[in-house]
């Protein structure tokens, strides 16, 4: 009898471990997508990343075929740029970190941003519709920064005003999350949006679903980056929930040759002027 049982046991839990083995798509459309969801219902949980997969910044400087995502390589860009601007202008050429961050995030938050495709708002609208609960996940910093800007605010609106609203998954204007692995890091659930604030994304959805006393029996995770994709699975495997990823590449069919001359006057007019502008003002 006992041996019976200890068979028993050791199926359920080869069993339970075979459910919940993470599953992957790599997809440059959203068809995956739409086709899970049609017999998916309201146990299924999905979560989409923001940059690069419903918003974009269609300038030339930020789809360069060899930066990549590579904010390292941007970053240089703009740095080696403001010491000659610096030097022409006859103003110190140095910046402190500080000052640096200022800039780089100014400039991500100043610049144009757009959809990525159509299609996710018609999905997103759909998912709704069905009355599956859907959220957002992003690692942008809360609070106000450096730069004396609200950053989740001014993403939330950036939504908004595309016909993106989050908050229709659960009824919570503001959520303050605790995350004891990463005390500098304080996360947040504001309008429908996890804002991990630089803490790993699988960690701060474990502590939103164990905050909430959330047991969803899927979670469908859309994101452009596999390493959070990866830090989705591990906690979904952590907490046997079946997971799919979907490893969305859109990002790769805007990729464009840089224009150096075109991202010279564009960063030259930014450190005068504090204004980005887009590729158009100065191609036209």
């Amino acid at each position: 009898m006992l041996y019976k049982i200890i068979l028993i046991s050791i199926f359920i839990t080869i069993t339970n471990m075979l459910n919940t083995t993470p599953k992957i798509i790599k997809s440059y459309n959203l068809n995956p997508l739409e086709k899970i969801i049609k017999t998916d219902n309201q146990d299924t949980l999905i979560i989409f990343d923001i940059g690069n997969v419903i918003l974009r910044r269609p300038d030339n400087f930020f789809n360069w075929v060899n930066a990549d995502k590579s904010n390292i390589i941007l970053k240089k860009y703009i740095f080696d740029r403001y010491k000659v601007y610096a030097t022409q202008n006859k103003i110190n050429p140095e910046l402190s970190d500080t000052e640096k961050s200022i800039i780089w995030v100014n400039i991500k938050n100043k610049a144009n941003k757009i959809i990525t495709s159509q299609e996710i708002l018609s999905l997103i609208n759909k998912i709704q519709e069905k009355n599956i609960p859907v959220i957002a996940l992003t690692l942008i910093d809360t609070g106000i920064q450096e730069t004396k800007e609200d950053i989740e605010h001014d993403r939330i609106n950036d939504l908004l005003k595309l016909g993106i609203n989050f908050s229709k998954a659960f009824n919570i204007n503001l959520l303050n999350l605790i995350n004891i692995n990463n005390p500098d890091s304080k996360p947040i659930f504001k309008n429908g949006i996890l804002f991990a604030d630089k803490a790993p994304k699988g960690e701060t959805l474990k502590l939103f679903l164990e905050k909430l006393n959330l047991n969803p029996k899927k979670i469908i995770f859309i994101d452009d980056s596999i390493e959070y994709i990866n830090s989705v699975a591990k906690t979904s495997q952590e907490l046997n929930i079946n997971f799919i990823g979907i490893h969305y590449l859109i990002k790769e069919t805007f990729y464009v040759n840089q224009n150096i001359e075109l991202n010279n006057k564009q960063l030259d007019y930014f450190f005068k002027h504090q204004i980005w502008l887009n590729d158009e003002t100065f191609l036209s």
